[in-house]
């Protein structure tokens, strides 16, 4: 996969979505630390089958979202109807929200989508998971990405497309979460003071 100048500055200027998973889910502060101050580069992808195999079926997982919700019926929809696939974007320009730390220090939130509806305020997450893992899955795992991307966008709802294996395709609707948000910002102000005082975490989280 390759890593773009602006994703590598996003990287150490700021928090994006992945980053979120290591705060809230693993909860492996020290390892982000080092990766945003620079200490250890970032794990090279190019090799590592199953984020390839994400990349390539991206666009068809995006594909098959957008048949179902062209779909008239709101069992396939879920609620989230459009009549034309113009609609729809598929992976739009990167976004940026700034939130304060104090009064004269700021943190950049930024977000590389997989798509978006205007329409529907609602941001697309697109993953390629194993067939032994359930949609209950993929949403709690990817709750903190999803919540930050949109929170970043202002967006009031998002779908996480999931792809099983090579079984079957499912995907869900989560809700904004403000209190959610909330605690994932407190958690990010406190991860970035450790990275603007060049302090490492004495532990994770």
């Amino acid at each position: 996969m390759e890593i773009t100048k602006d994703v590598k500055k996003n990287r150490s200027t700021g928090i994006g979505g992945s980053d979120c998973y290591s705060l809230m889910i693993t909860q492996d502060w020290n390892t982000l630390y080092k990766l945003k101050v620079g200490d250890i580069d970032p794990p090279n992808l190019d090799k590592k089958f199953n984020v390839q195999l994400g990349i390539f079926t991206e666009p068809f997982n995006f594909h098959w979202l957008t048949q179902k919700l062209l779909s008239d019926n709101k069992r396939t929809n879920k609620g989230i109807h459009i009549d034309t696939s113009k609609k729809i974007t598929y992976e739009p320009d990167p976004s940026t929200k700034t939130i304060a730390i104090s009064d004269d220090i700021s943190l950049l939130l930024y977000a590389h989508l997989d798509g978006y509806i205007d329409e529907h305020q609602c941001v697309i997450e697109c993953k390629h998971t194993s067939e032994n893992k359930t949609l209950a899955d993929l949403t709690e795992t990817y709750y903190p990405q999803v919540q930050h991307y949109i929170n970043v966008t202002d967006s009031k709802q998002a779908i996480i497309s999931g792809i099983f294996g090579n079984k079957s395709h499912m995907f869900d609707i989560i809700k904004r979460d403000d209190k959610y948000i909330e605690e994932l910002e407190t958690a990010q102000k406190a991860f970035w003071s450790y990275v603007l005082t060049k302090t490492e975490p004495d532990k994770n989280s």
